[in-house]
């Protein structure tokens, strides 16, 4: 594939990753017909006839794609909120949710989904096994919104304040398999929320809208849990992160802040070295900032 080709996409998808879906929630989203760019061509391609609502979150295992959002049906059937790609149709997942999908997760036969009340009168991360929705637990306190798979464990950020009963257990927690973990004391201020969790081996990196993690004065948007304390990744950030991917030693990060450690050209996305923040060229100009 063109390598131009290639950095244009890879843009195209950050940019509706952060700045696009982040800015309603799937019950407003607008209808539209989820797309897949051409590896050969770099064209854009309809999935079969598409979905008639908004998409919230999507995962991808291996040549399946999962998508959950504020729709009602995929491919002109069925399917209440959530709903995979198989390469060449789309497949409801049993009853599928109760509300909202904003957090989406795959590995191998099993998917998780976290949202707005996906069960009646209960927020919730849902587990499917190929057959059955089932929660983890008794579920959170408030939306969720963002969920990763690492080993063993399901990290879950969102805006609760509780999970499963452990009341430190504020905005960030782990599924261990029988229950849930906090991460220390957690974000406890009143209008902290996450929004992206990255894990490298036993290093949990959290981005979203708060300051002050673990009472750390520079873990600001972003911070970095340890396995013993939250720690400050130089001088932080300015405004919320949407997006962490890590490569190699390399965490980037995506968001509505305009200055990173300081560095003012590190705007909308930045790099952390390990040591400093960097800019990638000029970064994203002219944000607006989103509902959520």
């Amino acid at each position: 594939m063109n390598k131009t080709i290639l950095i244009l996409l890879r843009i195209v998808i950050f940019i509706i990753l952060v700045f696009v879906l982040p800015t309603i929630r799937p019950e407003g989203l607008p209808s539209i017909a989820p797309v897949r760019a051409s590896s050969t061509t770099g064209e854009w391609h309809a999935l079969g006839s598409g979905i008639n609502g908004g998409v919230g979150a999507f995962a991808v295992d291996g040549s399946t794609l999962y998508v959950g959002g504020g729709f009602s049906s995929t491919g002109g059937s069925p399917a209440n909120h959530i709903a995979r790609w198989t390469g060449a149709t789309w497949q409801d997942m049993g009853a599928g949710t109760n509300g909202g999908v904003l957090a989406m997760a795959a590995s191998g036969a099993t998917a998780y989904a976290g949202g707005v009340e996906l069960t009646p009168d209960h927020y919730a991360i849902i587990q499917w096994d190929g057959l059955f929705w089932t929660p983890l637990g008794t579920g959170v306190t408030s939306e969720v919104n963002a969920i990763v798979i690492a080993g063993s464990d399901v990290y879950i950020g969102g805006g609760f304040t509780n999970a499963g009963g452990n009341s430190n257990a504020d905005r960030i927690a782990y599924w261990n398999g029988a229950s849930y973990q906090a991460l220390g004391a957690g974000l406890p201020d009143l209008y902290d929320d996450v929004y992206a969790i990255a894990v490298d081996g036993s290093n949990v990196y959290v981005g979203g809208n708060f300051t002050n993690a673990g009472n750390n004065g520079y873990a600001d948007y972003i911070a970095r849990w340890d396995g013993d304390s939250w720690e400050a990744l130089g001088e932080g950030l300015n405004d919320k992160v949407k997006a962490i991917v890590i490569d190699g030693t390399n965490v980037y990060v995506g968001g509505y802040f305009t200055s990173a450690g300081g560095n003012f050209n590190a705007s909308g996305i930045a790099r952390w070295d390990g040591t400093n923040w960097n800019a990638l060229d000029e970064g994203v100009q002219d944000m607006s900032t989103p509902s959520r």
